[in-house]
C-alpha cells in the first residue's frame, strides 16, 4: 500500500512538473523578459545536476555489484588502478573549444599547442557489455595546426610506494579511432628536479592494446621517486575522433634475469 502511494505521489509530481515546463515553454516567446531570464538561470543551474543523475543511472548496466574503482588485477601484479575519469562522473561532462590545458576530472588533463581550439571532449557512459569501465573519454578533433595533443594522467602515491627497478609498469587501454592514427604512451618518472621518460607505441593493430615499461633499464634513483604520470600522445589528430573507453595501470615484478 505504501509503495503504491509513493508511486502515485511520484506520478503526480512528474505530471505537475511537466505541466509547468510546458506552460513556461509556451510563455517564453511572449512572456516578461525579466521573469524569462530568471527561469532561464534556474534551468541552467539544474542542468549539471540532471547530467550527473543521468550519468549515474546510465552507468548501472556495467553490472550489479561491480566496483569500478577496483579493476581486475592482472596476473602477478602488486598494484592496479583505474583513473577517476573512467570510473566516476565528471562535474563538467563535455567541453567544446578545449583550451591548451583542460582538466578532465581529478588528475587527468588535456594539453595541446594549437592556436585554433577546434577540439571537443565529452565523458560518455559505457553501456556496451564489452566495456569494462563505467565511462569513456571521447575526443573529436577538427582543424589542428599544433605540434602535439596529449592527455596526461597523474598516478597516485600508491604507485610510487615500494617502486623499484625490478618492476614493470603496464598500461592496458581500450582505444578506438575513427581513422588510423599513431598513439603513444609516455611514462614520466620524477626524482626531484630530474625526469626520466620512457615511450612506447600503442599497438593499434592488435585487439589487446597494452604497453609495458621495464624499469630495469632506467637510471632513476628508486629511493627518490616522488611522482609518476602518463602522457597519451596522439600524432596528427586533425579530422579524427578518439575514444579511450578504458585505462588501467598496473605494476608487477619483472622476471629474474
Amino acid at each position: 500500500m505504501l509503495h503504491d502511494s509513493l508511486n502515485w505521489f511520484d506520478d503526480g509530481l512528474h505530471a505537475g512538473l511537466t505541466r509547468r515546463l510546458r506552460r513556461a515553454t509556451k510563455k517564453a516567446a511572449a512572456g516578461d523578459l525579466l521573469a524569462l531570464r530568471r527561469n532561464q538561470g534556474t534551468a541552467r543551474r539544474l542542468m549539471p545536476r540532471i547530467d550527473r543523475f543521468l550519468q549515474s543511472a546510465e552507468s548501472r548496466p556495467v553490472g550489479e555489484g561491480h566496483d569500478p574503482a577496483t579493476p581486475l588485477v592482472p596476473l602477478g601484479s602488486d598494484w592496479v588502478w583505474r583513473p577517476p575519469a573512467w570510473r566516476e562522473p565528471l562535474d563538467k561532462v563535455g567541453q567544446a573549444g578545449v583550451g591548451r590545458r583542460a582538466a578532465l576530472g581529478r588528475g587527468t588533463y588535456l594539453f595541446h599547442d594549437c592556436d585554433r581550439t577546434e577540439i571537443a571532449m565529452r565523458q560518455c557512459p559505457s553501456n556496451r557489455s564489452a566495456d569494462p569501465a563505467p565511462y569513456a573519454l571521447c575526443l573529436e578533433v577538427f582543424g589542428f595546426s599544433g605540434t602535439y595533443l596529449s592527455m596526461a594522467v597523474d598516478l597516485p602515491l600508491d604507485a610510487v610506494r615500494g617502486l623499484t627497478k625490478a618492476h614493470l609498469i603496464a598500461v592496458d587501454g581500450v582505444f578506438e579511432v575513427e581513422r588510423p592514427m599513431e598513439v603513444y604512451i609516455r611514462l614520466n618518472i620524477r626524482t626531484g628536479p630530474n625526469i626520466e621518460r620512457l615511450v612506447r607505441e600503442v599497438p593499434m593493430h592488435l585487439e589487446e592494446r597494452s604497453v609495458a615499461f621495464d624499469l630495469a633499464y632506467t637510471g632513476f634513483n628508486a629511493a627518490r621517486v616522488d611522482k609518476l604520470w602518463l602522457d597519451l600522445i596522439c600524432v596528427q589528430p586533425a579530422m579524427n575522433a578518439v575514444s579511450v573507453r578504458d585505462l588501467v595501470v598496473s605494476r608487477r615484478w619483472r622476471a629474474a634475469l
